[in-house]
């Protein structure tokens, strides 16, 4: 299989907040789909056999979770679970965040055991320009438009 999509996943303590952030930040995945696009033929490989989704967890707290940095096979997924100050994230205009979180992929991915994911580290080392940042937003607003209906 191929790596084709890598996604962040954020949980707060309160399922409101969850929601809210999520809306707000769930274009970057959609992003991320696009953007790892160009590197697909590095995305193959034995290491990834049945493997297809990279999944980063953005926790507020560690309750109820396990596995917190570290690497896991769950399915058909690779994932990956940190505490994140969602203070971060809820402060600014989304906009604003992005880079940060763009950044923390790439450190994430880049500790991962397997090639696919390096590469998808490697992609995200360098800051999006401004083209891609204007994509971004793009990205931000549609997911949160779609979402609202």
């Amino acid at each position: 299989m191929t790596i084709c999509v890598c996604r962040f996943y954020i949980k707060c303590d309160s399922s409101k907040k969850t929601l809210q952030l999520t809306l707000l930040y769930g274009g970057l995945s959609v992003w991320l789909e696009k953007k790892i696009k160009a590197i697909k033929k590095e995305l193959k490989g034995p290491e990834v056999k049945g493997i297809n989704i990279i999944n980063i967890h953005l926790l507020e707290s560690p309750q109820n979770h396990q596995n917190i940095g570290q690497w896991v096979n769950i399915i058909n997924t690779f994932e990956y679970k940190l505490i994140y100050d969602m203070r971060l994230l809820s402060n600014k205009r989304p906009i604003e965040s992005v880079k940060g979180l763009i950044a923390l992929a790439s450190d994430v991915l880049l500790t991962a055991p397997w090639p696919q994911a390096h590469a998808i580290g490697q992609l995200l080392s360098t800051p999006p320009t401004d083209k891609e940042m204007l994509e971004i937003q793009l990205c931000l607003t549609e997911y949160e438009k779609q979402w609202q209906k």
